[in-house]
Order: C-alpha cells, then structure tokens, then sequence
C-alpha cells in the first residue's frame, strides 16, 4: 500500500526526467548546429574581409596606373609634333641621299691627308657647286659632320679624348667609317688617348722596334682585337703591306691574310690604328 504509489511516482519522475534529457540532448543539437553556422559565416566574413582588402590594393594599384599612364600620355603628345617634325625632315633628306653620299664617300676618300681650310674650301666651294651643277640632289645645309656623324657619337667621342672641335670630328669620322686602316698625325698624343679610351680593355699596343709585334699582331687578327702601330717612321715593315691592303682571300669557308710568311685566319672584327709623330 505504501510502496506502490511510490513506484508511481518513481516512473512518472523518470519519464519526466527522460523528457528532459531528450529535450536538454535537441537543445545541444540544434546549439552545435548553430555553433556550425556561426563558424563558417565568421569563415566567410574573414575571407571576405580579405577580397575587399585585396580589391582595395589592386584598386588603389589601377588608379596609380592610371595617373602615370595619363602623365605619359600627356608626355607623348608632345612628342608626337617633334616625331612629326623629325618624320618630315627625314623625308626630306631622302631626296638629298645621292648627292650628299656622293660628296661623303669622296670626303673619307681623299680628304684625309688635308688640313681643315683645304677641306672646307674644296666641298664647299668645289664639289657642292659641281653637285648641283650637274642637278644631283644634295641638301643645301650639307655637313660632313653632320650626315655622317650622330651627335651622340661625337659627345662619346669628345668625352674620351678627341678634340671638340669640327676638323678634329671630321678626322673622327674618317677613322671610325673609312674603309682603309687610318694613319694618324699625333705629335701632342691626343689620337692615342682617344684611341685607349675607345678601345679600353681591348687594344694591343705594339711598336715596329717590338721583337715580337708580328706575334701581337697575327694574335689579334685571329681574334678580332684591336691594334694601335704606334710612332711609325717614313717607312713600314713590308710584311705589312697585306695588312694594309686588307689583301684578305676567302678560301674553304674560311678568311685568311697572309702575314710574314704564313697565312693567318682572318677576324672581320679586327682593327688597325697608325699613328705617328712625324
């Protein structure tokens, strides 16, 4: 009697106590599934904390372009009359071509033995005049220097030793695109300087009272260096003379000259300087 409404009680509290714990166990589910969301939303939320910071730099990258691209084009519409203007004097000069490479060639030809007044004299006053007499096209404002000559070339050449003035160019040009091995008048030694200093770290340097110049000299033609014959006298060494003749034969492929008694492979990069003090 007593104990039979205590069992009652006793499976009433437990099955109450069941509901609970199912309802406790849903709670903690639906809390972890909400947990879940929460971490992969603040996942999103990072990552897209992170694109806009990335849209942010590339934005600010793309307006910086912008603005330098802007000031460079602003840059070239300058330009575009100069390269209008330089187009046009090209053109120009192109109706020019054959006179004015007739008179150059003649120039570096024969001009080089010539004091300065003897040159201008016989371009100016001689070979121009023939030149339009003959109604060969040639510009009218014609310069030696400055047909065959880029102004940035005379600067390097200025800056290593040659003289700036226009007779010194002139001798300039004649060494540099002359097709024969220049000899060079040099009592004060300034084509010597020029010469190391546009050469530098290549030239050999020999001399005819050398035991062993040939040697220096049939190193560098097989290798392409250069080579300054320094304080020549009134006469050469015969051996040479197919140096000076550029007596160069093409035999099998290959190039020889023949020096001494020997023929030696020939380099096209090799170069020949003369100077002397007489």
């Amino acid at each position: 009697r007593v104990i039979e409404p205590k069992r009652r009680k006793l499976a009433e509290a437990s099955s109450q106590l069941k509901e609970k714990q199912d309802s406790l166990q849903e709670a903690r589910d639906k809390l972890q599934e909400v947990t879940e969301r929460m971490e992969n939303l603040k996942k999103q939320y990072d990552e897209k904390l992170r694109m806009k910071e990335e849209l942010r730099k590339s934005s600010e990258l793309t307006q910086l372009r912008l603005e330098r691209a802007g000031k460079l084009l602003s840059g070239l519409a300058g330009e575009k009359i100069r390269w209008e203007e330089s187009a046009g004097i090209l053109e120009t000069n192109l109706g020019f071509l054959v006179g004015d490479c007739l008179v150059a060639s003649a120039f570096c030809s024969y001009m080089g033995p010539f004091l300065s007044d003897y040159r201008e004299n016989l371009v100016n006053k001689v070979w121009l005049p023939e030149v339009r007499k003959l109604f060969i096209p040639c510009n009218p404002e014609f310069t030696v220097s400055g047909f065959l000559a880029k102004a940035t070339d005379v600067r390097d050449w200025n800056i290593k030793g040659l003289p700036s003035d226009n007779f010194s160019t002139e001798n300039g040009i004649i060494v540099t695109r002359g097709l024969r091995w220049p000899l060079m008048v040099d009592p004060q030694c300034q084509a010597i300087k020029w010469i190391k200093n546009m050469e530098k770290g290549k030239l050999k340097t020999i001399d005819l009272q050398q035991y062993d110049f040939l040697r220096t000299l049939e190193n560098s033609i097989q290798f392409g260096t250069p080579v300054l014959l320094q304080n020549v006298q009134e006469t050469l060494d015969p051996s040479l003379a197919p140096i000076l003749d550029k007596a160069v034969i093409k035999q099998g492929g290959r190039l020889l000259i023949k020096l001494g008694d020997k023929e030696v492979d020939y380099n096209p990069d090799f170069k020949f300087y003369i100077t002397t003090r007489l």
